[in-house]
């Protein structure tokens, strides 16, 4: 029964640092994501994609290539530069998928982002995201 529990245990000091490195690498790489959205950089954005990503902007979806939804992003960030972007929220099921929830800030608008995506061996790789426009926005109420 020892020899088991011992199993048991050297088999966990194993495996937690191979997950610790993975959520580093998936936050490092969420990091640059955030950094895309607040500098509007389609860009840098696409290079956290899947090949192919399922994208809604405000209710125009499709499942695009990734050089397809670049495009859409980038023509997306010309029509509202960025002001700021935050994460509310995050989560997940395991290290099968994770989600984050976002605010997402233009001169004269303010959209809901949620962004899905896969931890994979270099980070984090988004397969679907979210961008709609929420309603009754004024930019008095953010500075009260």
């Amino acid at each position: 029964m020892n020899k088991i529990l011992l199993l048991v245990f050297l088999a966990s000091l194993f495996f937690a640092p191979s997950r610790a490195v993975e959520e580093r690498d998936t936050a490092a790489v969420f990091n640059q994501v955030l950094a895309s959205f607040r500098t509007g950089s389609s860009k840098e954005l696409a290079k956290h994609f899947e090949p192919s990503i399922l994208l809604n902007l405000n209710g125009q979806n499709g499942n695009y290539s990734k050089t397809q939804a670049e495009f859409i992003l980038k023509d997306f960030f010309r029509k509202n530069p960025p002001k700021d972007f935050s994460i509310l929220h995050k989560g997940g099921s395991g290290n099968a998928s994770l989600y984050y929830v976002g605010t997402y800030l233009s001169e004269n608008s303010q959209f809901r982002v949620l962004i899905k995506g896969n931890p994979k061996d270099d980070g984090f790789r988004i397969f679907s995201m979210e961008i709609l426009q929420m309603n009754s926005y004024s930019t008095t109420r953010l500075r009260d």
